[in-house]
């Protein structure tokens, strides 16, 4: 897991604005305007030297970035344990976190990052899709709500966003966002203050950044405002007679 856990952390640790060294000896170098904060071990382990946290701003990013070490270990083993998810028109390298109640919570790792999605089952357990059955389970299990605020501006306050998000309530959503400034597809400029769930794995995701789109990102072959894969006239015509 060494490379792919020092893979994730570095690009975390840089969208926080640390300096991430190259790999020595099997520990990552970590750096804090300029000066030398922690260096993290493959089981991450972290070492640092006292006369470095002569500062305060020194110990409080230690701190933050130890939280960071931590969170993403976690994950990243999780990931590294995971089975494969195998579904229909499902080509990126899915992993299986947790099946629950015909839900799937699944991650899968990105040039920005492992991201997370959820999708039900359907097909007998051969495909996925978003769609509003598994809205209307989500309010029978306990809705999901994710609170979301933007990092760089705390005092514009945060926004309560409703998952799965409906395509009724998409653009509300949009809009929620935007008066916040935040919602771009690229950039992680969602800060997760909280997520009102009951599968205890998405907790991980708590203070920490986020993509918009990792919220309503697909499998290759499916659209968000459709819900459902694509079916040719062919495989249409074959489940209709099976």
């Amino acid at each position: 897991m060494k490379s792919g856990y020092f893979s994730e952390l570095a690009f975390h640790l840089r969208q926080e604005g640390f300096t991430v060294l190259a790999e020595e000896d099997g520990v990552l170098p970590v750096e804090w305007n300029g000066k030398p904060l922690y260096r993290v071990t493959e089981a991450g382990g972290i070492r640092y030297r006292q006369q470095d946290m002569a500062e305060l701003d020194m110990v409080l990013a230690l701190n933050r970035a130890t939280d960071i070490a931590s969170m993403t270990l976690e994950y990243m083993a999780l990931m590294t344990d995971a089975h494969s998810l195998k579904a229909d028109s499902l080509g990126e390298n899915y992993k299986l976190l947790a099946d629950f109640n015909g839900a799937v919570l699944a991650g899968h790792p990105t040039e920005y990052g492992v991201q997370f999605v959820t999708w039900e089952w359907s097909y007998g357990r051969t495909g996925l899709w978003q769609g509003h059955a598994h809205h209307r389970q989500s309010r029978r299990c306990g809705m999901m709500h994710a609170v979301l605020r933007n990092a760089q501006h705390p005092e514009y306050g945060t926004v309560t966003i409703p998952l799965p998000i409906s395509n009724e309530d998409y653009d509300d959503c949009i809009k929620l966002l935007a008066s916040l400034e935040i919602g771009d597809s690229v950039q992680r400029d969602c800060m997760v203050d909280e997520l009102q769930c009951d599968l205890h794995v998405l907790k991980r995701l708590e203070k920490t950044r986020s993509i918009w789109t990792n919220w309503i990102t697909w499998p290759s072959g499916w659209t968000a405002s459709r819900g459902r894969k694509k079916l040719s006239s062919r495989e249409r015509r074959r489940r209709s007679t099976g």
